[in-house]
């Protein structure tokens, strides 16, 4: 019996056993892509994000105006976390790869990254577990895009401010976030 057939099956198994998987085909694999799904032919950096300029983010600001102040409509964007949890999941990277953008794009802007829980569980355990989904995020934009730590302040707001009076896991889910903020100096 031939050896091809086992080293072929070996090598086949290699590639999923080591995370090798480049699903968008943008030549970064999956476990580094912080942007899943690019589309085909798209230049990327090595985090697996366009080389092209996003569309402008308008995002409010602490003291309830838009920032850039020239921007049509400030959008609420938020990233979202799994019940009980502060760690970030892959499928909101892409979200964070945009404020990272944003903030290079706005370098003298300061943002508050406001965490939140779901209204399942008491504060004893929302406000520490929203705060640290607020310091998870800081965490990967200081860590992962060279974000200025002294520029992101955190905050636990725990299940406060919900965003969906909704009982259900979609509900759920769309409390269990962090937000951002852009701080007016």
């Amino acid at each position: 019996m031939s050896k091809w057939p086992l080293a072929l099956l070996l090598l086949s198994c290699a590639h999923s056993v080591f995370g090798w998987s480049d699903t968008d085909l943008d030549g970064v694999p999956d476990l580094k892509d912080a942007c899943p799904g690019t589309p085909e032919g798209l230049a990327v950096l090595a985090n697996g994000c366009t080389k092209e300029p996003l569309s402008q983010l308008c995002l409010p600001t602490d003291s309830g105006s838009k920032f850039p102040s020239d921007c049509a409509a400030a959008a609420r964007i938020a990233v979202h976390f799994p019940t009980g949890s502060a760690q970030l999941p892959q499928s909101q990277w892409s979200t964070l790869a945009n404020i990272a953008r944003f903030l290079k794009t706005y370098p003298d802007t300061h943002m508050l990254l406001a965490g939140y829980a779901d209204k399942r569980g008491t504060d004893a355990a929302n406000i520490p577990l929203s705060l640290a989904r607020a310091d998870a995020v800081r965490q990967v934009l200081v860590g992962d895009y060279g974000i200025a730590a002294e520029r992101l302040l955190v905050s636990g707001k725990g299940s406060s401010m919900p965003v969906s009076r909704e009982n259900g896991e979609k509900g759920n889910y769309l409390n269990r976030r962090v937000e951002f903020v852009v701080k007016n100096e």
